[in-house]
This record gives structure tokens, sequence and C-alpha cells, in this order.
């Protein structure tokens, strides 16, 4: 296995999300104030607010999962 100890946070999220290519899905990576770490094609374009992302990451700042799946109204 590769170490990652010189990879920056966002070089690891976007390597993580590479290979999500599924037509009408997207995803992204949010650091604890919800600015986009990384996003899969066409996330951007979807024009999700910064204050619902914020939002969505308060929702789960306590959960061990910290994933959140929700439908965003756009």
């Amino acid at each position: 296995a590769t170490q990652t100890g010189s990879r920056s946070a966002a070089e690891i999220a976007a390597r993580a999300i590479s290979g999500f290519t599924e037509d009408g899905h997207f995803i992204a990576f949010l650091d604890a104030n919800g600015n986009i770490e990384a996003a899969s094609d066409g996330f951007s374009a979807l024009g999700i607010l910064p204050e619902t992302l914020a939002a969505l990451v308060a929702d789960v700042a306590n959960e061990s999962g910290r994933i959140v799946k929700r439908l965003v109204p756009g």
C-alpha cells in the first residue's frame, strides 16, 4: 500500500471520489465548515449554496460516520 503522509487532504479526497462516475449522481468531500475539498464532475453545476453545504455538515458533525445522503432541492 502507498503511504499517504505526503498527500494533502484535498489530494486524498480527490483520489477517493475519482471512480464515482454514475450519471446523475454527485459526490463531494466537505471540510468542517462546509467548504468543498473535492467533488465529482458536475457537482458545482448543481448550484448548492454554501450555507446549505455548511448546514449538511452541521447535521452530521457529531455522528460517527459523518456521511450525508440527501436530496437537495435545487
